[in-house]
């Protein structure tokens, strides 16, 4: 049957549990006959390693099925699987890691194959071109098949085979060492594909040279060599650098398939805030060294994205109040694991009231953006405060400039305090202008002035 070999991650998120993976490794070791559970054990005057060698020779002899066209097309290959203990194996159509699956596959001979390796249509017998018994590098080939990228398969008498390309040379495999087995081997390839989705292929070589060193090591064992023993754990720590910084801080560290998972987390909201160039493992790193999680990293994003961005005005004002903090990109400055989140909530609340003054033509500073923000004033209140503030200023200014007797100076915060914390001194200057003025126009009738005395005296607390 023509199937594909399941993908054990699907790239999307998915938990990795190492020693989950080690156990998967020992046990197809022990189905292909590279480690028996007991080295002493007999079948009959066999070893179990020697029984299980036989008995995958027997399922080897199988005729393979043929390399579907889409098949080919994906870089798919026909390996032999092992399916269950002691040696017991079929062939299959194995996809590369990543690559889709067809929904449907045909083959030189016309079956049509489903998404699952079921028959579709067709007969389901391969086109196979037997030969005479002929010799070959000394073997006797038993038959040979042609690929449908042009290859032939030999198979020899004695149960090997070999792959020649179109000119008939042999094709030889490349050969890596995943895990101490190699490409070749579904087993290992697919672990290692594992690891290697997950960025960690220098954690790969590291448990590879752990297994080639002690070939009969524990799962629990590889694990503590590859995270502790300085022979093999510097890609280890490289690859979950933000616990190596937990570890400096005497903090506990996260364990390998939660610091993925939050990886993860991080990824999925740098894309939801379009800061895709965040999304590394470096700002990782950084943020899980920092202990900030989801949560935190959202609501830092929240006020670079939502509260600053959103207003150029508000970001203007952001950016001349803490130059070194938004030099760059705002959002990204965010993050900075220097700046608490409560200290960056009063920034962005400075920034807001600075941005208002500046939507109605004026400035404001630092120190009184702070101010204000200490005081309670929201960017809603900033909004409509300044508005008034930029009514009232001008005609203030004016008064006191014609009005110099009176001593009253009105400025830019005798409006603000006016508006904003319901000063009464402040609020008593701005009276007693408008009385004088009103003074100034009516002082002939003397009922008319009596009133605006009265109002002026009223409004300096004499009265």
């Amino acid at each position: 049957m023509v199937q594909r070999v399941n993908q054990v991650v699907d790239g999307g998120g998915a938990e990795l549990d190492f020693n989950a993976l080690l156990d998967t490794i020992t046990q197809r070791q022990v189905a292909l006959g590279i480690k028996s559970t007991d080295p002493t054990a007999r079948i009959g005057s066999e070893t179990a390693s020697q029984a299980n060698a036989r008995i995958t020779a027997g399922y080897k002899a199988q005729t393979k099925p043929e390399l579907t066209k889409e098949g080919a097309a994906a870089g798919a290959t026909i390996e032999f699987v092992r399916t269950g203990g002691g040696g017991v194996g079929e062939y299959r159509e194995v996809f590369p890691i990543g690559a889709p699956i067809p929904t449907n596959r045909t083959t030189l001979s016309g079956n049509v194959y489903d998404q699952q390796g079921n028959l579709v249509s067709g007969t389901g017998v391969k086109t196979v071109t037997t030969t005479k018994a002929t010799t070959t590098n000394g073997k006797t080939v038993k038959s040979s098949v042609k690929n449908s990228d042009n290859t032939t398969t030999i198979t020899y008498t004695d149960g090997t085979e070999e792959t020649l390309d179109a000119s008939g040379k042999p094709i030889v495999k490349k050969v890596d060492s995943p895990l101490g087995g190699d490409l070749s081997n579904p087993a290992f390839s697919i672990v290692e594909g594992i690891l290697k989705n997950y960025d960690m292929k220098g954690v790969a070589d590291s448990i590879a040279k752990i297994r080639k060193d002690y070939p009969e090591i524990a799962s629990d064992d590889i694990l503590a060599l590859l995270k502790f023993d300085t022979r093999y754990n510097a890609p280890y720590l490289e690859r979950f650098a933000g616990n190596a910084e937990l570890i400096k801080k005497g903090l506990p560290t996260l364990s390998d398939d939660s610091y993925l998972k939050v990886e993860k987390e991080y990824e999925n909201i740098f894309k939801s805030y379009d800061v895709g160039s965040l999304a590394n493992r470096k700002t990782y790193a950084t943020l899980i060294g920092n202990s900030m999680d989801a949560v935190d990293v959202t609501s830092r994003l929240k006020i670079g994205y939502d509260r600053l961005k959103a207003d150029k005005n508000i970001e203007k004002a952001f950016r001349e109040f803490y130059p070194s903090l938004s030099d760059g990109d705002i959002v990204a400055a965010m993050l900075n694991p220097k700046e608490m989140l409560p200290a960056l909530e009063r920034k962005a609340a400075a920034a807001e009231i600075g941005g208002s003054y500046l939507a109605q033509g004026l400035k404001t500073d630092i120190t009184s953006a702070e101010s204000l923000a200490a005081y309670g004033v929201t960017k809603a209140g900033a909004q409509a405060g300044v508005r008034y503030i930029a009514q009232a200023l001008p005609r203030g200014q004016f008064l006191s400039e014609i009005s110099k007797e009176t001593g009253v100076k009105y400025t830019q915060k005798t409006a603000e305090d006016i508006t904003f914390k319901k000063d009464v001194k402040a609020q008593a200057q701005e009276d007693l202008l408008k009385a004088t003025e009103i003074g100034r126009f009516s002082g002939g009738s003397g009922t008319a002035g009596s009133k605006s005395l009265a109002s002026q005296q009223r409004a300096a607390g004499l009265i």
